[in-house]
């Protein structure tokens, strides 16, 4: 069992949001963002707040949005030989975007392959839960890193 304190996330103090170009089709309104879109907001996070234009503010709600380790053999299938998609959550952990619960403290991961290395992506400054527009406000993240096993 893998066991994961947060003590704090620290971003730099901007981040970015993404919508995808239309041609994927992906997200909510893939034919309002033909050729994509990247916007990037000013973090203030002694107030919490991102500036997302001159009078709108966004409160920001910062957490992790995937980690996990490697899942048990035959649980998915191989992307290829090795390789496996950290999309999909399952028993390893996976993608676990849920801006409902952003004060998770300590997380319990079962560890299913001996020397499975933990993986973290995603980490989100706000986000809806579920993500339907694909997207979220991602911050550029300091290292704060600490490894106790």
């Amino acid at each position: 069992m893998l066991e994961i304190r947060y003590e704090r996330i620290r971003p730099y103090e901007w981040g970015a949001v993404f919508n995808n170009p239309g041609s994927l089709g992906t997200g909510l309104l893939p034919q309002d963002y033909a050729q994509g879109q990247i916007k990037y907001v000013d973090l203030d996070l002694r107030a919490m707040k991102g500036k997302f234009m001159p009078n709108i503010t966004i409160p920001l709600k910062p957490f992790q949005g995937t980690l996990g380790v490697a899942p048990p053999d035959g649980y998915f299938p191989p992307l290829s030989p090795g390789v496996t998609s950290s999309v999909p959550p399952g028993p390893h952990a996976g993608i676990s975007i849920s801006a409902s619960c952003p004060r998770a403290r300590t997380l319990y991961i079962p560890v299913w392959k001996p020397g499975a290395l933990i993986y973290l992506r995603a980490t989100a400054m706000r986000a809806g839960d579920g993500e339907i527009s694909l997207t979220a406000l991602r911050p550029r993240m300091k290292s704060c890193a600490s490894r106790s096993f």
